[in-house]
């Protein structure tokens, strides 16, 4: 019987060396990830919209707005008067915020404020800033569909 337990000891050793910690194999609540970088109020738009007419439930949705998609996430608009679309919402950053008070998760890349010399206080109030060690985990969880605009 001792033989049994030790080797049953070692197996599951061996295993949780292999597999790694039982945190990294916890599913990422997230299920949808988009990642905006363009500067084109069209391809942001409908980025959006797609999020928003996804299905999926927008507390299981995280944006990423970075380089000249970040500025999506700004309180006074890059443009004076940004493009709007047919829809009843507009504009892509009436659609951003939209998708915020329902739940979604918006950041910019951890870069885009000190690329531009700036703090939080350009950014919407709701809008984080993202932190590569949270980040990697999500694109690399094979249950993550990640979207690039």
């Amino acid at each position: 019987m001792t033989v049994l337990k030790t080797v049953s000891s070692a197996v599951a050793l061996a295993t949780a060396i292999a597999t790694g910690p039982t945190s990294a194999q916890t599913p990422s609540p997230i299920r949808l990830m988009a990642v905006v970088t363009t500067a084109d109020p069209e391809t942001q738009f409908m980025a959006l919209t797609l999020l928003k007419t996804s299905g999926v439930d927008p507390r299981q949705i995280r944006i990423l707005l970075c380089g000249p998609g970040g500025d999506l996430g700004l309180k006074a608009p890059a443009e004076a008067s940004p493009p709007t679309f047919g829809a009843a919402s507009g504009t892509a950053q009436a659609l951003l915020e939209e998708l915020d008070v329902k739940g979604a998760t918006i950041e910019v890349c951890a870069i885009y404020l000190p690329a531009r010399r700036s703090d939080r206080s350009i950014l919407m109030d709701s809008i984080g800033v993202a932190s590569p060690l949270d980040i990697g985990p999500i694109l690399a969880d094979p249950a993550v569909r990640v979207l690039t605009f």
